[in-house]
């Protein structure tokens, strides 16, 4: 690594570290003041709540790195172009193609680390956050244990339930296990609906393991009314932030094969390996954009950052909304808007000036 190089990894850090630094005392901020809100009168402590916030940091950083690198390297090579270093470079012979591929490096670097963050330990830092603000909220959490497979729920009379999987007011592949001592008896049903005050189950079969009988119960014979119903289960539906990408395929795959519509977490689950990539390309665009400034340098190059900031996630909400509802496909939903800009990146990258 030649000196230059080094001297704008220097300063990318720096302008990193404080932009990184800002965007999540932000956030954590406005976080403090909406939980503090909620939580007042309930003897919730300030360090309860600090801890809190430290669970949320992960997902936070998953937000904040990518505009902190696009403002690295912009604010980073606009202060280099104001100062007319770009300009003694080029003078003295030397390649800004080599020098500022640090930042292209910087970009690579943050793609990896913004994936294993989101991927790794995000998901079980939030959830962590989530169960222990609903428990200072006195939410009613359902009591559900999740396996890679179904999902599993005591009733009040003590059965077991186990479900293939779960939306809006649906159960579908339910399985009933009903115990005296040892296993009484079974019942499966294909699917199971909500009718208003108990979980009806269409075309179950009953297996009576004491007397060896199997027969099959007429539709709606069976109702559980000893268990949750919608409004409380839907709390306990597995969310996408909440999952890493292995957790969250396999949720999407039982969703699929028990014939609920996934749109939602097919998004997500493409989102997981879309998402990191736009650090690569906001490094990219930042170069290109900050060695073109002649003058102007650092306040140029914040408006610039800013504009493609906000052009970004404009483009990419919009269609992450259009996959959710399922007016696009979720892959185009999740990979166009980083495709796009990588590729934009990439062009304006090679068609700079010395690059």
């Amino acid at each position: 690594m030649t000196i230059i190089s080094r001297m704008f990894m220097k300063q990318a850090m720096k302008v990193f570290g404080l932009s990184a630094g800002g965007l999540l005392l932000i956030f954590l901020l406005f976080d403090f003041f909406d939980t503090a809100r909620a939580v007042a009168g309930r003897g919730v402590g300030t360090s309860a709540i600090f801890y809190y916030l430290f669970l949320m940091t992960p997902r936070y950083l998953v937000f904040a790195i990518p505009i902190s690198v696009l403002l690295s390297t912009v604010v980073s090579l606009g202060v280099s172009a104001r100062d007319r270093e770009l300009v003694a470079i080029r003078a003295l012979g030397g390649s800004l193609r080599r020098s500022a591929s640090v930042f292209v490096a910087l970009g690579a670097f943050w793609t990896v680390a913004i994936f294993l963050l989101s991927d790794v330990v995000a998901p079980a830092a939030t959830q962590s956050a989530q169960e222990l603000r609903n428990s200072w909220l006195g939410k009613k959490e359902p009591k559900v244990a999740f396996t890679r497979e179904s999902a599993w729920i005591r009733s009040g009379r003590g059965a077991l339930v186990k479900i293939d999987a779960f939306s809006g007011s649906v159960m579908r592949g339910v399985s009933v296990f009903e115990f005296s001592g040892g296993m009484k008896r079974r019942i499966e049903a294909d699917y199971a609906s909500w009718d208003g005050s108990a979980w009806a189950l269409q075309d179950a079969r009953v297996f009576d393991i004491e007397g060896g009988a199997v027969t099959v119960a007429k539709p709606g014979a069976f109702r559980l009314d000893d268990i949750d119903g919608p409004a409380v289960l839907g709390k306990a539906e597995r969310q996408p932030e909440e999952m890493n990408s292995q957790e969250l395929k396999a949720y999407t795959n039982q969703l699929l094969r028990a014939g609920f519509r996934a749109d939602k977490y097919l998004v997500n689950l493409h989102g997981k390996f879309s998402y990191p990539m736009i650090c690569l390309a906001m490094s990219l665009i930042g170069a290109s954009l900050a060695v073109r400034q002649k003058k102007g340098g650092g306040m140029r190059a914040t408006g610039f950052a800013i504009g493609i900031t906000v052009i970004y996630w404009a483009s990419h909400m919009l269609l992450l909304s259009l996959g959710y509802t399922a007016r696009i496909p979720a892959a185009l939903s999740a990979w166009a808007a980083p495709v796009v800009f990588l590729a934009l990146g990439g062009f304006l990258y090679h068609r700079s000036e010395d690059f």
